[in-house]
């Protein structure tokens, strides 16, 4: 599996969260991210223990969820391109 850097996932994250109306800010998301990390006082977070211990981990059912926000914003913005090929080029009808 290719490793994706955190700053590409919490990107991604964003990009699918506006699609959605909800507007976060990049370094809050990230400095919330880090506080979450160093306040585990030297403990494994409970995502990292369900890996390890081969258990399903929450992390894996938000992805999905957001992966099919995702493909629904993709979807959308492929449908909008279509429609504006389709009547950029429609011949134009002749007056009579």
């Amino acid at each position: 599996m290719k490793k994706v850097s955190l700053s590409v996932k919490v990107a991604e994250c964003l990009r699918v969260a506006e699609e959605q109306g909800v507007n976060l800010n990049r370094a809050d998301v990230m400095d919330s991210l880090l506080l979450i990390s160093r306040s585990s006082d030297r403990q494994f977070i409970s995502t990292l223990q369900d890996i390890r211990n081969h258990r399903p981990a929450e992390i894996a059912t938000l992805n999905l969820a957001i992966a099919g926000m995702a493909v629904t914003c993709y979807t959308r913005l492929l449908l909008y391109t279509q429609r504006i090929i389709v009547q950029r080029h429609r011949p134009k009808s002749f007056l009579m």
